[in-house]
């Protein structure tokens, strides 16, 4: 639900609707599952619904909303990319459709998705589209990499950028997917959308490194020394790139912050011990940014968590 994912910008577009100030063109920038398409089906839903006014949210019911949420509206289209691009063919025809009048309203809705994948020439035949837009006229680009809009697009367009999505919303997409919730829980901190967690879930790296700091949290966390001997046995061969390092330690991190999550109902000395082993892990992800070695700087935090 968009008014979940983007409440904020959520009440921009109802102030926005509310001066009638709503502008042709905007270029909407944010990562997958954000809710970038959900917005714009409810300016949509806005600019058509049969029964809202402008102090009002689209009613979502009336036939009208109901099929611009099923794509069967023929005034609001969608242009996606034909394989690895839009093309400028692409462009032209929906051009000379939107020459004429809506077939309903008289306003016309453009969605360009993926638009950082419109080929040069593609854009380039928008712009004088955008530069004279027809006051009826509304155009969304859609994008999860706005350095590939040509700066001529992004000039032309009011720019929306999308708040990341709460780790408690991530979460819960997450666990509807019958991801168990601590794993849920840990890819939540991890991943900026659904859909990026998603991604992780299934990379057999992470899994691999997430087994392994599982176990050093347990060996850690039942005062075990074998803990010292593991970073050089198991996690040192598992990481050999800096991304990977701070990530096995971003991971521990979490699995503390796991454990702190279910014992903020017991004694203060508990809580205590899990914050400054938090700090310690914190401590550690500075030293390995400063390029200070993995395999010291891991067993040092062992040692030091060992000894709290």
């Amino acid at each position: 639900m968009i008014q979940e994912k983007q409440p904020e910008w959520l009440v921009f577009f109802e102030q926005i609707f509310s001066k009638n100030r709503l502008s042709h063109a905007y270029l909407i920038t944010g990562d997958k599952g954000s809710g970038k398409y959900e917005l714009v089906m409810w300016i949509a839903q806005k600019l058509f619904c049969t029964h809202a006014d402008f102090s009002k949210r689209p009613c979502g019911d009336c036939l009208t909303c109901r099929r611009i949420a099923a794509n069967e509206y023929p005034d609001i289209i969608h242009i996606v990319p034909e394989g690895l691009s839009i093309k400028v063919d692409q462009v032209r025809q929906i051009k000379e459709s939107f020459v004429r009048s809506g077939l309903e309203s008289n306003k016309k809705v453009l969605i360009i998705e993926d638009a950082e994948k419109m080929t040069a020439s593609a854009a380039n035949s928008l712009l004088k589209f955008i530069e004279e837009p027809d006051t009826k006229i509304y155009i969304f680009f859609l994008t999860t990499q706005k350095g590939k809009i040509l700066s001529t697009i992004q000039s032309r367009c009011q720019q929306i950028n999308l708040l990341p999505l709460k780790k408690e919303l991530i979460q819960q997409d997450l666990m509807k997917q019958h991801i168990p919730e601590r794993t849920a829980f840990i890819l939540s901190k991890l991943s900026e959308s659904t859909e990026k967690a998603v991604e992780l879930f299934e990379d057999e790296w992470f899994n691999n490194a997430n087994e392994s700091v599982q176990k050093w949290f347990a060996y850690i966390r039942k005062g075990d020394m074998f803990a010292f001997v593991f970073v050089q046995q198991k996690l040192v061969a598992l990481c050999k790139e800096k991304e990977q390092q701070l990530l096995v330690l971003n991971l521990l991190l979490i699995y503390h912050e796991w454990l702190l999550k279910d014992c903020l109902e017991t004694d203060r000395a508990t809580i205590n011990k899990l914050a400054g082993a938090m700090d310690e892990i914190l401590l550690a992800q500075q030293k390995l940014s400063a390029n200070l070695s993995f395999q010291n700087v891991s067993e040092q935090l062992s040692w030091r968590l060992l000894n709290q």
